[in-house]
């Protein structure tokens, strides 16, 4: 498939972060419950977000990976699923997040992962 007229940026991981953090906070408000955790630690495994909701006795809780990339790939796929599997000590369902930019190619994503798509201004 050839693109046309299409621009890519490089954005560092880095420069990214903020506005991934600034997102959340408004989509996950701490007033309703949600906590929004950011990751410190630089193992590939570990998301850069991790979104707690606390409901009474229910806890929801969502990992959310940054990625800078043109396309998610296989490795990327990999690194999630095994953040989940290396978090089931814990009996509550884990919901994945990438965040990517908008011109990601995420053909290779499947249903049961969310997608958002941060624009350029």
């Amino acid at each position: 498939m050839k693109l046309q007229n299409k621009l890519f940026l490089t954005f560092k991981k880095s420069e990214m972060l903020p506005y991934a953090y600034a997102y959340l906070n408004s989509y996950c408000p701490r007033n309703n419950g949600w906590e929004v955790l950011q990751s410190i630690e630089e193992i590939n495994i570990t998301p850069d977000f991790l979104v707690e909701h606390h409901n009474g006795k229910d806890l929801c809780r969502v990992a959310i990976m940054v990625k800078m990339n043109r396309k998610i790939t296989a490795w990327h796929l990999r690194q999630m699923n095994l953040f989940e599997s290396n978090s089931t000590s814990c009996p509550v369902q884990i919901e994945k997040v990438f965040i990517v930019p908008e011109n990601c190619d995420t053909s290779l994503v499947p249903d049961d992962i969310k997608i958002i798509y941060l624009k350029e201004n």
